[in-house]
C-alpha cells in the first residue's frame, strides 16, 4: 500500500504505478492489502491479457462502492462474466446502443448543443466562463434526456446525484483492499455514504421507471418509436425478451444500465487552448464546412477529418479509464509470470498510451500522429485503449463519440477563446485528478469571443 501512497498522496495512482513499472518491469506483482495484484504496463503484456488470454481475464472485480451502486453487479459493467452478462451485452450492443439507436438521438444532441453554446454566448463581453461546469451539465443533459426522455420531471434531480456517485466511486479505497476488515468500511464512512447515494439514486430511478410504465399504459402502442428513450427500450426488452435459459431483465438491471459521462470535451478544449496552432487548424476546418450555413449540423460532423484526429489524440493523452481492472478466473501466464485464480490485474492504459517505445514524442499533443488511420479505438491496437479491449470492452463507443464530436465542433465554430487576465496559452495547467475518469484538477475558466451569431433554433 505504501507504494501507492508514496509522495504524500499527491501523485495519482496511474502515474505512481507507471513510475514503479519503470523500476520493476512491465509485468509486476503487487500485494495491496489482502489482495494480490499484477500490474501490466506494456503493449505486449496488454495484448496477452486482452487477446491471447482474454477469456481468462473476462471477469471485472467489484468493490464496495460499485457493488452498492450497481445493485450488486446487475449492470453491464460490473456483472460477473456468465450467461446473463453475455445476453445483457448482446442486448445493449444490438438494441440499446446500436448505430440506429444512437442516430435516433441526434435531435436531442443538436438541441442540447445549441442551448449549450447559447448559454455561453449570453455571458457579457469579456466575462469569464467556467467551461468545465458547462460541459459537465451538457454531457449529463444529453445522457439523461436520451435515457429518460423529454418529459421526465426527475431528470434534473438525477444529475447532481449521478455526479456525486462518479466522484465517490472513483479511485482506490483502503477498505477495498482489506475485505475481511468489515469495521474499516464503517470507520472510513465509505459504505454509509454509498448507501445514502444509492437510496437517492434508487428513489429517482424508481420514479422514472414508474412514470414510463404509466405513460406506456396511457399511450398504448401509439407512441412514436423515434421518440423512445433508453428506459422505453429497456422496458420493451423486459416485456419481450425471455430465452431458453430463463434470461429476463429485472428493474434492478434497468436501473443499473442507465447513464455514464465523459471528460473528453473538457480535455480536448484544454489541449486546443494550450496549442493555438492546432486550435486554429481545427477551427478553420469547422468554419470552412459550416460557415455558409451559420450553424453546425451533426449530419456532416463525421466529415471533419481533423476534428477526428483531435479527439483521438485527446483520448490518448487523457484516456477516460487510466487503469483497466480485470480478475483472473483461470490460472495462466503473462509475460513469464504465473497468475493464480483470483488475482486482480491492473492494466495501466494511461502509461501504455505514453510509452516512448510505442509512441513518438508521447507527451506532446500531436493529432497528426493518427493521420494514416492505422490506429483506432476499437480495441485491436493495444498501445491505444481508450475504451478498453477484449470481451469487457466498452459497448457504447458510438454513443460516447457522438456526444464528443458535436459539442466540440460547436465550441470551435462559434467562438474564439482567451484565458482570463491575459494568461498565456502555454501556461495553462493540465493537472488531472484520478477518479472514475481523470478530470481536470482545476476547472477550465476561459473568455469566449463570439465569432458567429447563435441560431434561434436547430
Amino acid at each position: 500500500m505504501h507504494h501507492l501512497a508514496a509522495g504524500g498522496g499527491i501523485t495519482a495512482p496511474h502515474v505512481r504505478l507507471r513510475d514503479l513499472a519503470r523500476i520493476y518491469g512491465p509485468v509486476m506483482e503487487l500485494q495491496l492489502g489482502e489482495i494480490s495484484h499484477v500490474l501490466i504496463s506494456s503493449v505486449e503484456a496488454a495484448r496477452q491479457v486482452f487477446k491471447t488470454q482474454d477469456l481468462k481475464f473476462a471477469q471485472r472485480p467489484s468493490n464496495i462502492a460499485t457493488g452498492i451502486i450497481t445493485y450488486n453487479g446487475a449492470d453491464l459493467a460490473q456483472s460477473p462474466y456468465n450467461a446473463f452478462w453475455r445476453q445483457l451485452r448482446k442486448l445493449c450492443t444490438l438494441e440499446l446502443l446500436s448505430a440506429k439507436q444512437v442516430q435516433s438521438f441526434r435531435p436531442v444532441r443538436e438541441e442540447q448543443a445549441l442551448e449549450f453554446v447559447r448559454e455561453i454566448a449570453s455571458a457579457s463581453t469579456g466575462a469569464v466562463v467556467n467551461l468545465s461546469k458547462r460541459i459537465f451539465y451538457l454531457t449529463y443533459g444529453v445522457t439523461s434526456r436520451t435515457a429518460f426522455g423529454e418529459v421526465c420531471k426527475d431528470r434534473e434531480a438525477y444529475i447532481p446525484v449521478a455526479a456525486d456517485i462518479m466522484v465517490t466511486t472513483g479511485g482506490f479505497m483502503l477498505a477495498d483492499f482489506f475485505p475481511s476488515w468489515k469495521l474499516l468500511q464503517w470507520v472510513s464512512g465509505l459504505k454509509a455514504r454509498m448507501e445514502r447515494l444509492h437510496r437517492a439514486q434508487d428513489n429517482l430511478l424508481r420514479k422514472i421507471i414508474h412514470d414510463h410504465r404509466m405513460r406506456k399504459c396511457e399511450d398504448g402502442d401509439d407512441r412514436n418509436v423515434g421518440a423512445e428513450d433508453l428506459v422505453d427500450g429497456l422496458l420493451k426488452l423486459q416485456r419481450n425478451v425471455v430465452d431458453q435459459q430463463g434470461f429476463t431483465l429485472t428493474d434492478k438491471n434497468i436501473k443499473g444500465v442507465i447513464g455514464t459521462s465523459s471528460a473528453t470535451v473538457e480535455w480536448a478544449m484544454s489541449e486546443l487552448i494550450k496549442n493555438p496552432t492546432i486550435m486554429k487548424k481545427a477551427q478553420e476546418e469547422v468554419r470552412h464546412m459550416f460557415g455558409e450555413k451559420g450553424k453546425v449540423e451533426e449530419s456532416r460532423v463525421h466529415e471533419l477529418s481533423y476534428l477526428k484526429l483531435v479527439i483521438k489524440e485527446t483520448l490518448r493523452l487523457h484516456i477516460p479509464a487510466p487503469i483497466l481492472i480485470r480478475e483472473c478466473i483461470e490460472e495462466c501466464e503473462v509475460g513469464g509470470h504465473l497468475i493464480p485464480i483470483g488475482t486482480r490485474v491492473l492494466i495501466n492504459s494511461w502509461a501504455i498510451a505514453r510509452d516512448p517505445t510505442a509512441w513518438d514524442q508521447p507527451e506532446e499533443f500531436r493529432p497528426e500522429r493518427f493521420m494514416d488511420g492505422a490506429i483506432d479505438y476499437r480495441g485491436t491496437n493495444f498501445e491505444y485503449l481508450p475504451f478498453g479491449a477484449g470481451r469487457r470492452m466498452c459497448p457504447g463507443i458510438s454513443f460516447g463519440i457522438a456526444n464528443v464530436q458535436l459539442p466540440l465542433a460547436n465550441l470551435l465554430f462559434y467562438f474564439n477563446w482567451e484565458l482570463p487576465n491575459g494568461e498565456k496559452f502555454e501556461s495553462l495547467d493540465m493537472d488531472g485528478t484520478f477518479g472514475i475518469t481523470v478530470k481536470r484538477t482545476n476547472e477550465l475558466n476561459v473568455v469566449p469571443i463570439l465569432r458567429y451569431p447563435i441560431p434561434v433554433a436547430v
